[in-house]
């Protein structure tokens, strides 16, 4: 029964360590796949790589190729074209027209400053009658029964209640909040890459302990079946070896298999087939660190709101909604028109020879009031201040989680900060343990539990080391989305020579 417990008691320790070895592992694969749904799934082709890819130049090939950045671009490239055709409502608009009429029941009048005068002798007849109906026959020839017009309009609002200057405002606001926008989506593609690039490392490095510590079990497996052969060791210690062996197996194919889905993740972020084959990329070692000046966390959090994309964007969205409110209310106010229009007709005389073309123009100054729209004047300004109301709630709310997300970051940096050098300091002290433990093993003066017991904080001490050497990266990452600062358009194009 001893054995049994100490047995069950072990199994239990066994898979809490392997537990705390996969930990780091799961957060990997959340860390790597958290920005997968924002990259929409590719269908373009690229030339290999061959040469290994740089962070820098990573970062560069998305913001070039990903299609969320090309989306962002698109809808800017709308928003300035909105903005230009609400300025071009300011001005006069021209058109041709042409209308062409046929009236087969009741002639028209051409044109009446284009009638003929008849002359004495053509309506002078014997008797008054006779008179009258010579009149009469030679005004019905000065009708047509079909008119076709070409000519000339004019049109130009010369007061619309304030609408068309407040539709320009609302324009140039959306046109702005577009560019944060498309600044928003670079910024997180950058720290989504970041995370990403260093998930690849840490996972590789993590399969390299694995590995390791499966050679160092197999080793021991083989020393203690020597062992149990001679009667110098009991068999429970190599059911025991064997066991770990079996987990530490499991916990490479876990390894491994968030190492397929962070590069994978890093093909889509890319805009490649995440089921192409790896990106090379280049070694941990020649990966030069970032230390960016990031500026104090009171600096930060006093520039934040007008370094943040995502803020400015909804603050520009709130001035839109502004000018879409005097819109609606500048519906109720009086609107005067001036059109102007200048053409030339052609038409049938009835009785007589086609006419000639025959010009003529028109200028008119049109002045509407609304008196009664059964209520919807009154609803769409209730709609349009509703709207913004909510807008001004966002941008409250929004202001004090960007205040939170900086002070979070700056923390979290802090804490990543010094956790290296306890990861390191760990790493070492447990490394040292783990050959104590493997020596005494060989000579047969170690127990297999402690021989374990190493072999499980040697790995876990690697892994939390690699994982704390990323964490300082994406903490300072994160801490530059958080304050705004993550651009690094510039900088990526001097250090790698990739233009846009």
């Amino acid at each position: 029964m001893t054995h049994r417990h100490a047995e069950k008691r072990w199994c239990m320790r066994a898979r809490g360590e392997l537990a705390s070895s996969l930990l780091p592992i799961a957060l990997l694969l959340f860390a790597g796949i958290w920005q997968t749904a924002a990259a929409a799934p590719s269908t373009a082709s690229a030339s290999a790589i061959t040469q290994p890819l740089s962070l820098d130049h990573a970062v560069q090939l998305a913001l070039d190729r990903n299609p969320d950045v090309h989306s962002a671009e698109n809808a800017l490239q709308a928003a300035e074209a909105a903005r230009r055709a609400a300025v071009g409502k300011l001005y006069p608009q021209i058109k041709a027209l042409s209308w062409y009429g046929i009236y087969p029941s009741q002639n028209v009048l051409l044109l009446p400053g284009h009638m003929d005068i008849p002359t004495l002798q053509e309506i002078s007849a014997p008797t008054a009658q006779q008179s009258t109906q010579k009149m009469l026959d030679f005004q019905r020839t000065q009708f047509q029964d079909s008119v076709f017009n070409i000519g000339l309009g004019l049109s130009w609002p010369l007061y619309a209640g304030g609408r068309l200057k407040a539709g320009v405002e609302g324009a140039r606001a959306e046109a702005k909040a577009a560019d944060y926008q498309l600044s928003y989506v670079r910024q997180q593609l950058v720290f989504a890459v970041t995370q990403t690039y260093l998930g690849i490392g840490v996972a590789e490095r993590s399969e390299q302990a694995v590995q390791a510590s499966i050679k160092h079990l197999t080793e021991a497996k083989s020393n203690l079946q020597t062992f149990v052969k001679v009667g110098s060791k009991p068999r429970l210690d190599l059911l025991r070896v064997e066991a770990r062996l079996e987990q530490t197996q499991q916990l490479l194919a876990d390894t491994q298999a968030a190492l397929v889905t962070v590069r994978g993740n890093l093909r889509r972020l890319l805009d490649l087939d995440p089921s192409g084959p790896p990106l090379p990329l280049v070694g941990e070692d020649d990966v030069p660190d970032r230390t960016p000046a990031i500026p104090s966390l009171s600096a930060a959090l006093d520039q934040v709101l007008a370094n943040r994309p995502d803020y400015q964007a909804l603050q520009s969205g709130v001035d839109a909604q502004r000018a879409h409110l005097r819109i609606a209310q500048g519906a109720r106010l009086p609107e005067v028109d001036l059109s102007a229009k200048a053409w030339e007709a052609h038409g049938n005389r009835t009785g007589g020879p086609i006419s000639t073309w025959e010009p003529d123009s028109q200028i008119m100054l049109s002045v509407s009031v609304p008196i009664f729209t059964g209520g919807t004047l009154r609803a769409q300004v209730h709609q349009q201040q509703a709207r913004l109301d909510e807008m001004n709630d966002r941008l409250t709310s929004l202001e004090q989680q960007v205040r939170w997300e900086v002070t979070q970051a700056y923390a979290e940096l802090h804490a990543a900060q010094t956790k290296v050098d306890a990861a390191r300091a760990g790493m070492r002290s447990a490394d040292e343990a783990f050959q104590v433990e493997r020596q005494k093993a060989t000579v047969g003066a170690g127990t297999v539990t402690d021989l374990l017991d190493a072999q499980a904080a040697d790995l876990s001490a690697q892994t939390s080391f690699y994982q704390a050497l990323a964490g300082v990266r994406v903490a300072l990452t994160r801490a530059e989305l958080a304050a705004g600062l993550l651009d690094r358009q510039s900088a990526n194009e001097s250090a790698d020579g990739v233009g846009p």
